[in-house]
């Protein structure tokens, strides 16, 4: 297998894991957004799995591109369009399409990132506000409250929405 073909076959795989992403990414998101909790574990651990699989494809890559670079007596380059520029037409334009189509896949799974985290954000602050919300509630409109063993106690200053007595 040649430089070229091992930097192809590199990118590719790269391809897949962030397509494989970008779809693992949309079900959290809409794990997210049904509040369904057990769904967003089960997706977090895949997502940790293929983010963890970008790292070393990202290396082959780098070294496949060394490779490239060194039999096309462009030592020491590391940018993949510099080098298509010195291959063929044809292994140019392939290369290139590879190169956009893995950017572009890189644009949506960042973007997606951002949709997944403002989610999440905005869930966790209405949990937030929603319990408050309560906490005040019941200081207003408590006096009393069961303390330990049954025995109506005055409220304290934080009032408890689960108690643990039980």
């Amino acid at each position: 297998m040649t430089a070229q073909q091992k930097l192809y076959e590199r990118l590719q795989a790269l391809q897949q894991t962030l397509t494989q992403l970008s779809e693992a990414m949309n079900h959290e998101r809409a794990a997210i957004v049904a509040l369904d909790t057990v769904t967003m574990e089960a997706q977090s651990k895949v997502l940790i799995d293929l983010f963890t699989r970008v790292a070393p494809l990202n290396q082959d890559i780098a070294a496949a591109v060394a490779a490239v670079a060194e039999s096309l007596s462009a030592p020491g380059e590391k940018n993949i369009t510099a080098l298509a520029i010195k291959l063929p037409k044809a292994e140019r334009e392939l290369l290139i399409s590879l190169q956009q189509s893995v950017q572009r896949s890189a644009d949506k799974i960042n973007s997606d990132l951002e949709i997944n985290r403002m989610l999440l954000q905005d869930s966790l602050q209405f949990t937030t506000s929603s319990l408050q919300l309560f906490t005040n509630a019941l200081k207003q409109t408590s006096t009393t409250t069961y303390g330990q063993q049954g025995r109506f106690v005055d409220a304290v200053e934080q009032p408890h929405i689960i108690c643990k007595e039980i």
